[in-house]
């Protein structure tokens, strides 16, 4: 009876309560078994005496017709989430009353759910959970000053609660108090998520609260900030987050530093490798080719350019002459840099014309005799040519 209760006990290691429910019961068994075997054996024992018999089976029958009863009553408990937590007031009225207030609250019975929130924090006010929820209601209700009360008592009680900064910067936001808002938002980005049970909903609230403090950095004009917090959320965090929404809110953020500062390379540079990580190779080359326009002599925009039109038109398997007429300028631009002559050979190769790749192959070798990317490209030049140059 002991050893099957051991692993919903959180003895050895944490369970939750989606196991424990699962296993819990399974003590009963053994307490049925042991009925059972104690009526056999006093049956057993007492063969001859039919009194005890009788008694025995009377009490057995009446244990059974006990219980069934029992477990009928209980099955209309659990008919509705309501009916079990209203039950389940008399054990445990805290719990009972908070579960019964967001029962309530989703039905939008919003007098009531308030009604068992308060209830449930009379018997514990130290519950954080009910805070919250009752600070949700509240703010649902544009009560803002009594849901600011119940999200810092939530905080208080459970320092970490990370949904509880993020709504109290929202409605700081709201009000306008926006320097309130941001710190909010700041202390919720900077919340610690080890040990907690559901860390991914813990590091999504914190993204949450790095986007919405990026908003408020571009209300404010605030640009260089706005995309210090906003790829702060979008690369440190993106195990736990669809990041869309940042990437597109950092393009937009990027697009107003160009218009403000339309000769800054830089600015081009991170724009397009946004678009790049965003899978939009097309967008790339169009601010590429803007910043080509202004910085004809750029050899890193010229390669990017080269790059990105071998990716685009190799996938339409068209040839690639724009991305060779590219990469002939950065050989320009940068005869000795033995990359551009590499990806100047690479794209001879691509497009046919192997004694043209040999020769680039040949040269990048000159600077660079162990380039391991080179050898294998000549490598392959030379199945490709049938040795005729060799």
């Amino acid at each position: 009876m002991i050893v099957p209760f051991l692993p919903a006990t959180n003895l050895f290691f944490y369970v939750g309560f989606v196991v424990a429910e699962r296993i819990i019961y399974i003590p009963s068994f053994g307490f049925c078994l042991l009925i059972a075997i104690c009526i056999d054996k006093i049956l057993e024992f007492y063969q001859k005496n039919i009194f005890i018999k009788n008694f025995v089976y009377i009490s057995y029958s009446t244990l059974i017709i006990v219980f069934a009863i029992r477990t009928v009553l209980r099955n209309i408990d659990w008919l509705t989430e309501e009916n079990l937590y209203r039950a389940g007031a008399i054990i445990n009225p805290p719990k009972a009353y908070g579960n019964l207030g967001n029962i309530l609250s989703s039905q939008g019975k919003k007098e009531e759910a308030e009604e068992f929130y308060r209830k449930a924090l009379s018997f514990r006010f130290n519950m954080a959970d009910v805070h919250y929820n009752l600070g949700l209601l509240l703010q649902s209700q544009h009560r803002y000053k009594e849901a600011i009360e119940s999200y810092e008592n939530a905080i208080k009680f459970r320092p970490r609660l990370a949904m509880a900064y993020l709504n109290l910067g929202s409605i700081f936001a709201k009000q306008g108090l926006k320097n309130l808002a941001k710190k909010f938002y700041e202390k919720c980005s900077l919340l610690d998520s080890h040990g907690l049970k559901d860390v991914k909903s813990h590091e999504q609230t914190r993204i949450f609260a790095l986007h919405n403090l990026g908003q408020l950095l571009v209300e404010e004009e605030d640009y260089g900030s706005a995309l210090n917090t906003f790829k702060k959320a979008l690369f440190e965090h993106q195990p736990y987050h669809q990041s869309h929404s940042l990437l597109n809110m950092i393009g937009e953020v990027y697009k107003k530093a160009i218009d403000i500062a339309p000769n800054d390379i830089i600015i081009y540079h991170h724009l397009a490798r946004l678009h790049i990580n965003n899978g939009q190779p097309q967008k790339a080359l169009k601010i590429y080719q803007k910043a080509y326009q202004l910085f004809p002599n750029d050899c890193d925009v010229v390669i990017n350019i080269a790059n990105l039109l071998r990716e685009i038109l190799f996938l339409k398997l068209k040839k690639n002459k724009e991305a060779e007429t590219f990469y002939k300028i950065a050989v320009k631009l940068r005869p000795n840099d033995v990359l551009t002559y590499s990806n100047l050979g690479a794209i001879y190769h691509l497009n046919g014309k192997l004694e043209l790749a040999r020769i680039n192959y040949l040269k990048a070798l000159e600077l660079k005799p162990n380039d391991n990317i080179t050898k294998i490209n000549m490598a392959r030049l030379k199945k490709v040519s049938a040795r005729k140059y060799f």
